[in-house]
């Protein structure tokens, strides 16, 4: 079983279009609290609820420019079973490349890091892609550059669901303040306390 059926650049790209239905304005900071996740609105004005189900919550705020656009997305997964850090960084690779297409997305700089920095498995993953064929509005399409911010993770509790954090910016250029409100977003997600367990085998691989 693939980890998941869509990868942080489609996330980036298909939430706003689903954004045209009415997204519901959100305060900065807002917490969301759940069983499984605990969920924290991007710390800045201007954004909306674009999309909330059991399988994911998404967020999106307009940038300066006509066709710039921000997503902050929280999807849950299935996850297989792995048995070391390396076969878990390779799981999320091989998916998210699996799930991007080269005849839409010119993808680099990309970067998949195993951290434990939770207590419990996940991967940064870090990406710059042209998007060759962005709607920049209903019946047109026109290249737009593509910064890509996500955590993937194994919960801790349990270890068959995945979940992926993704903070992303889409527009005719490169937003140099990205990482920071990047790491701001994914640091308001996380399970929450009462779930907390010791790590798995996973992190006693780790050298």
């Amino acid at each position: 079983m693939r980890p998941m059926k869509t990868s942080a650049l489609l996330l980036a790209i298909l939430i706003p279009i689903v954004g045209w239905c009415a997204p519901q304005p959100v305060p900065p900071g807002k917490m969301f609290k759940g069983e499984v996740l605990d969920i924290r609105t991007p710390n800045s004005e201007g954004w909306a609820l674009d999309l909330s189900t059991p399988g994911g919550w998404s967020f999106v705020r307009h940038g300066a420019r006509a066709t710039e656009s921000y997503v902050a997305s929280v999807l849950a997964f299935n996850l297989t079973e792995t048995t070391s850090n390396e076969d878990f960084v390779a799981l999320i690779k091989e998916s998210i490349e699996k799930d991007t297409s080269p005849d839409r997305f010119t993808v680099s700089d990309a970067s998949y890091d195993y951290t434990d920095a939770r207590g419990y498995p996940c991967v940064k993953y870090q990406a710059t892609a042209e998007d060759k064929k962005a709607h920049i509005s209903i019946f047109k399409r026109e290249p737009q550059k593509l910064q890509i911010y996500s955590l993937y993770c194994r919960h801790p509790i349990r270890p068959s669901l995945g979940f992926a954090i993704t903070f992303s910016h889409r527009g005719p250029d490169l937003d140099p303040d990205i990482e920071k409100q990047a790491q701001d977003f994914i640091s308001g997600v996380d399970v929450p306390p009462h779930t907390a367990a010791p790590m798995s085998d996973e992190k006693k691989d780790d050298t």
